[in-house]
């Protein structure tokens, strides 16, 4: 069965479907052939995205087949590497949350018309990151 991956996008479809340009840094995966999904490999894809329990959003890949492209590749190791990274992923995400604490991105947000207190923007957003890194562990269970 086919990986479906999206490129130019940030969606994982199922623990085996990542965008192409996030794949493209994991080298263990790089002697994989990766090839361009058609049509025909619809129904691959929403028996993929039935068998995570998500929607199959049939319509949606049938435009993406239509007037875009996606690729797959075949590895079966895959869902145990993204397994690894996704704690990564959500450290980083964290990261982002924290970019408050920056005082030129601060300098440009005030510039932008915001008019709150800096102080009391960095205390919601460490709040939220330490609410988002605590559920960490729950996110990427097994």
């Amino acid at each position: 069965m086919p990986r479906c991956g999206f490129p130019g996008g940030a969606h994982l479809l199922a623990p085996e479907v990542l965008v192409v340009h996030v794949q493209s840094f994991d080298t263990a995966a790089a002697d994989l052939p990766i090839r361009r999904l058609s049509a025909a490999d619809l129904t691959a894809c929403v028996e993929l995205a039935a068998d995570r329990g998500w929607p199959p959003e049939r319509n949606k890949l049938r435009l993406l087949f239509a007037v875009g492209e996606a690729y797959g590749v075949d590895d079966p190791a895959f869902s145990r590497r993204l397994s690894a990274y996704l704690p990564l992923f959500g450290c980083r995400w964290v990261l982002i949350m924290l970019n408050e604490f920056i005082p030129e991105l601060w300098r440009r947000r005030a510039l932008a018309g915001d008019s709150g207190s800096w102080s009391e923007a960095k205390t919601r957003q460490l709040a939220k990151a330490r609410d988002f890194l605590r559920a960490l562990p729950e996110k990427f269970a097994e």
